[in-house]
């Protein structure tokens, strides 16, 4: 009776335990399909976004397709690459402005560094409530740039690649790492390219932070390589560049981070390095750290604003060369002027090409100067007419060289080079129209811009011929 007893019980254990299995596999397959409904919504909601509807920005286009029409038939400058390149950087500043308003009068200040550096533990440091915090992980956590400012509210907004915005709720916001979007069989940043983030700070009303994703040199995953092109991307578009270190990785700036500084554009940018987890270290051994960091940049020619050893988790700076952290962001607090930044990289775009054509214009002129002497020199020692060998060669030269055709050309291009300048500089105009300018910034009126841009041209020019 005794063994019948436990016979029941095993069996009984042993279905009990086939019926969990069952419940646990039937669990997983629940949250695997909530989970694939999570992103398939969050996804409709992307592309149902609306884009912005912008006469300026339509215009802006229009005047964008017209270069790019122009570079495509135009044939003398040789650096033409990186004219479109720039020109593009202007296109999706505008886009950008157009598009996301909040942020085109603010500093924009760029966090980067390597994965698990503190960029996004820096920024909360400066929330004034944890209503609302940039997610943190020993592993790489943020995927999409996200656009941080100081307001009076909280508030989250997601923005579409095709110009429009989402509002975004706090428990989404905080699954938009690497583990979430790898879940998506394509790249969720190439239809949301950025997530702004507006909280009460402590810093000023006039910063706004670029948190980007951590870049890793020894990445494997497609996603993750193409972090590094994405902080790349957006410290382009930043005034200041604050570049994260991790004391408690290798405790100093690693040759990858220098070769990453190194292949940016720095020149028109502030470069402030930050030595986080600063409380891991005692202080003689911070200042060492300090040293070997400033040792490092001026090694490699790499200009900086300061060097500090801060701690995002303590909010609080243990040691600095050269500036305070805290002193360097309050002299940071400054609206920016976005107008004449872009305005001035369309002008150098258009003064390349300009100086390219008419370089190429003074070649063809002169080139027929000398065939027209030539033939006069031929005349002077035989009369080659006669010589039918001679006078092919000589017309052939002469269609070759097609001087009044080919300074018409150049004469064209040049002519429709500054009415690209000027529709381009025209909305420009109209998209800051309404921007509050200081005296200094003031500009009298479009006659002396163009006195002064043909001037700068005319400069370029006759230094080219110098040279």
């Amino acid at each position: 009776m005794i063994d019948k007893f436990e016979l029941e019980k095993e069996q009984q254990k042993k279905q009990e335990e086939t019926l969990q299995g069952t419940i646990e596999r039937y669990q997983k397959e629940l949250e695997s399909v909530r989970k694939i409904k999570e992103r398939f919504d969050f996804v409709s909601k992307i592309l149902s976004v609306q884009p912005t509807n912008s006469q300026l920005l339509n215009d802006f286009h229009k005047a964008y397709d017209r270069f790019i029409n122009f570079a495509n038939k135009e044939e003398s400058l040789a650096e033409e690459a990186k004219a479109i390149h720039k020109m593009d950087h202007v296109r999706s500043s505008i886009e950008h402005i157009l598009t996301f308003p909040e942020v085109f009068t603010k500093n924009i200040i760029a966090i980067g560094g390597g994965f698990s550096s503190g960029k996004s533990a820096l920024i909360n440091s400066f929330f004034k409530e944890k209503k609302i915090q940039l997610p943190v992980g020993i592993r790489p956590v943020t995927a999409i740039a996200t656009y941080v400012t100081s307001g009076e509210k909280n508030c989250i907004k997601g923005y579409s690649k095709k110009g429009g915005a989402l509002e975004l709720d706090a428990s989404l916001f905080e699954k938009l790492s690497h583990d979430f979007l790898d879940g998506f069989e394509f790249n969720i940043k190439e239809i949301l390219p950025h997530v702004s983030v507006e909280v009460p700070m402590l810093t000023g009303e006039n910063i706004c932070f670029i948190d980007t994703p951590g870049y890793n040199p020894a990445a494997t995953s497609e996603s993750k390589r193409k972090d590094l092109e994405v902080s790349k991307h957006y410290i382009e578009k930043a005034n200041v560049v604050i570049w994260m270190i991790g004391l408690d990785a290798i405790g100093t700036i690693s040759k990858s981070d220098i070769e990453y500084l190194q292949s940016m554009d720095l020149s028109q940018k502030k470069l402030f390095v930050v030595a986080n987890k600063a409380e891991l270290k005692p202080l003689s051994e911070l200042e060492e750290i300090l040293n070997e960091i400033k040792e490092e940049l001026e090694d490699f020619d790499i200009k900086y604003a300061g060097i500090s050893a801060y701690s995002a988790s303590r909010k609080k700076e243990f040691s600095f060369i050269k500036n305070s952290f805290i002193k360097f962001l309050e002299t940071e607090n400054v609206q920016q002027s976005q107008k004449f930044s872009i305005i001035e990289q369309i002008e150098e775009v258009i003064m390349w090409y300009y100086q390219a054509i008419s370089r190429d214009k003074t070649k063809i002129t002169e080139l027929g100067k000398l065939f027209h002497q030539l033939e006069l020199d031929l005349l002077e020692v035989q009369d080659y007419s006669s010589n039918l060998a001679i006078k092919n060669r000589l017309t052939s030269i002469s269609k070759a060289i097609d001087r009044r055709a080919n300074e018409k050309k150049y004469s064209e291009h040049l002519e429709e080079l500054i009415k690209i300048k000027d529709e381009m500089g025209y909305v420009v105009g109209k998209i800051f129209k309404s921007e509050t300018k200081s005296k200094s910034e003031s500009r009298s009126n479009n006659d002396e811009d163009r006195k002064s841009f043909y001037g700068k041209i005319f400069n370029a020019i006759d230094h080219s011929k110098m040279k």
